[in-house]
């Protein structure tokens, strides 16, 4: 019974040093995780700036076609080339 106490700080000290190592992978763990998240938001940003200036540059596109469609319409330019 002697021994009890001396087996009492021995299993305290494992279990403390057991505890420190979970903690530590947690927090490898949660840098890791927090880097991935940071390139996937990043990845995800570069992809929607490129689909909104895709679309904003369609838009204009469609927009001048457009606005080229009217003025010859109403100069009567389609008339003239028959």
């Amino acid at each position: 019974m002697q021994n009890l106490p001396a087996l009492l700080r021995s299993l305290c000290v494992t279990l403390s040093c057991a505890a420190a190592a979970v903690s530590i992978t947690v927090l490898t763990g949660c840098a890791e995780l927090k880097d991935t998240g940071e390139t996937i938001g990043e990845g995800a940003k570069d992809v929607a700036t490129s689909i909104g200036h895709a679309s904003r540059d369609a838009a204009k596109s469609i927009g001048r076609n457009t606005k080229k469609v009217v003025n010859d319409i109403k100069d009567g330019s389609d008339e003239k080339e028959e």
